[in-house]
C-alpha cells in the first residue's frame, strides 16, 4: 500500500476521534506493523470495526502477508463494492499472489462504478496484458492514452502491438515516446532491438548515434549501438563503441566477447585474444569463444590454437555438424604449421563426425594426396567421392549445392587421371645432352 493512501485514512481515523484507531495510526506511521497487529488482536472479534479492518489490512500488506490481508479486504470490499480505494488495494494483493485472474476482475467490476477514472483503466489495462490478452490491453492502453498521453502508456501499448505482431505500430509508439520524452532511452533501446530483429541495422544505428550524442555515457545504449555495428560488419565503428562502454565501466562477457569477435573480424588477433579471454574467464564452458580464439592463435602460436579448437570440438559433441566443421579448421591450422599428421587426424575426425557428406570424401582424399603424399588412400577416397555423384539437369537452380558441388567432381575426376598417369620425363644423360658451343 501506497504510504500517501495510508496516511490519508489514518488523518480521516484520527479527526474521527477514534481512541484505538489513534493508537493503531501512530503504530503504523512508524511503521511498527507487528505492534500494530497485537493491539488488533487484543479487540474481541466481534467488536472490530470497519476501519479497524482497514488498518490491520494495511499492517498485513506491510508485512507482506497478502493472504492474511485479502482475508480482510475481502470483507470492507464486501461491505461497500464501490469504494474505488478498496478494490484497487484487493486487485494489488492479488497480484501479490500471482492471481491475476481474480486482480482482473476486480478491476472491471470496479469499472462499472468508475468508468471515467483514467488510473483505474491504466490497472485494467495491465491486467490484460498481464493474463496475455494483449487485444483488449491495447483497448485500454489506447482509452488511458486520450486521457494523458504518457511515455509509460506509449511503450505499454507498444508491448501490446509487439505481442500482437504488428509492428508497424510498435514503430510508430516507440517514435511518438521518442518525441515526447527524449531523455527516456527506453523507447530508443526497444525501437533499435525492433530494427536488430528485422535485420535493419542500419535504421538502429541512426536512432541509437542521435541519442547518443544527446546522453553520450548511456552503457546500456552504447553496447546496442556497437552491436549493431558488429551485425552491420562495421567493425571499426563496433570497436570504437565497445571500448568506450569498458571506458565507462562495463566489464560484461558481452562487450568482451563482441569487443574480441570484432578485432578477429579485423585480422587482429593478439586484441582479440586479449578480450576473449577474458571472457573464458568468467565463461568456461562456451564453445563458440573456444572456437573463435582457436582461431585468433591460428596464426600466432599452434599449440594454445589446437588446445582451445579440442576443446570446442568437446563442448559442441551434441552438435554434429559444427563440431565437424571445428575439426575441419583445426586440420588447416595444424597444416598452416605443418603439422601434417595431426591434421590428417582432425580431418579424419571431421570425416567420422559426418561421413554421410560426400565433400568429406573429397577433403580427406586432397589431404593424403596434398599433405601426405600417400598415392593408394588418395585414390581411395577420391573413388569413394565419385561413387556419390548424381546426375546434374542443366535447367536446375544454379543456385542450388548439388551444382555447385558438380565442379569438385571435375577437379577430381582430372586428379584421378593425373594419379593414374604421372607425367613421363626422359632420362638425361650425358649422350643426350646437347653442348652449344
Amino acid at each position: 500500500m501506497k504510504p500517501c493512501f495510508v496516511f490519508l485514512i489514518l488523518f480521516i481515523f484520527q479527526s474521527a476521534g477514534a481512541q484505538p484507531a489513534d493508537t493503531l495510526a501512530q503504530l503504523i506511521r512508524r511503521y511498527d506493523y507487528q505492534a500494530a497487529l497485537r493491539e488488533i488482536d487484543s479487540i474481541p472479534a466481534d467488536s472490530i470495526d470497519l476501519q479497524t479492518m482497514y488498518l490491520k489490512a494495511t499492517a498485513l500488506n506491510g508485512l507482506s502477508m497478502f493472504k492474511e490481508a485479502i482475508v480482510c479486504l475481502e470483507t470492507l470490499y464486501a461491505a461497500d463494492s464501490s469504494d474505488l480505494k478498496i478494490a484497487i488495494e484487493l486487485a494489488d494483493c492479488y497480484k501479490s499472489v500471482a492471481d491475476s485472474k481474480k486482480s482482473l476482475n476486480i478491476y472491471r467490476e470496479a469499472l462499472v462504478h468508475h468508468s471515467d477514472n483514467p488510473f483505474l483503466i491504466q490497472l485494467l489495462a495491465g491486467a490484460y496484458f498481464s493474463n496475455a490478452q494483449y487485444d483488449e490491453a491495447r483497448l485500454y492502453y489506447s482509452a488511458a492514452c486520450k486521457a494523458d498521453t504518457t511515455t509509460y502508456l506509449l511503450k505499454q501499448l507498444a508491448a501490446c502491438y509487439g505481442k500482437l505482431g504488428a509492428v508497424d505500430s510498435v514503430i510508430y509508439c516507440y517514435e511518438q515516446a521518442m518525441r515526447l520524452d527524449s531523455a527516456d532511452y527506453q523507447p530508443v533501446f526497444r525501437l533499435a532491438g525492433v530494427y536488430q530483429d528485422r535485420k535493419e541495422y542500419e535504421k538502429g544505428i541512426r536512432i541509437t548515434d542521435a541519442y547518443l550524442r544527446n546522453y553520450p555515457d548511456n552503457i546500456d545504449i552504447n553496447r546496442l549501438n556497437g552491436y549493431l555495428c558488429f551485425l552491420s560488419r562495421n567493425y571499426p565503428k563496433a570497436v570504437v563503441q565497445f571500448l568506450y562502454c569498458t571506458e565507462l565501466g562495463d566489464t560484461s562477457e558481452f562487450v568482451n566477447k563482441y569487443l574480441g569477435y570484432s578485432y578477429f573480424k579485423l585480422n587482429q588477433s593478439e586484441n582479440a585474444i586479449l578480450y576473449l579471454e577474458k571472457c573464458l574467464a568468467t565463461d568456461s564452458t562456451n564453445a563458440e569463444l573456444y572456437y573463435v580464439l582457436g582461431l585468433s592463435y591460428g596464426y600466432i602460436q599452434w599449440d594454445k590454437s589446437a588446445a582451445c579448437m579440442n576443446k570446442a570440438a568437446a563442448l559442441l559433441s551434441p552438435s554434429v555438424k559444427l563440431t565437424s566443421e571445428v575439426y575441419q579448421d583445426l586440420a588447416e591450422i595444424h597444416t598452416r604449421h605443418k603439422k601434417y599428421e595431426q591434421g590428417l587426424t582432425a580431418i579424419l575426425k571431421a570425416w567420422e563426425l559426418t561421413p554421410h557428406d560426400p565433400l568429406m570424401l573429397y577433403k580427406v582424399g586432397s589431404y593424403y594426396d596434398t599433405w601426405i603424399n600417400d598415392t593408394t588412400l588418395a585414390l581411395k577416397y577420391y573413388y569413394d567421392f565419385m561413387a556419390t555423384q548424381k546426375p546434374v539437369s542443366v535447367s536446375e537452380n544454379p543456385s542450388d549445392p548439388s551444382v555447385q558441388t558438380a565442379s569438385y567432381y571435375n577437379v577430381v575426376e582430372i586428379r584421378i587421371h593425373e594419379l593414374l598417369n604421372p607425367p613421363v620425363f626422359p632420362v638425361v644423360t650425358p649422350d643426350t645432352i646437347r653442348v652449344y658451343n
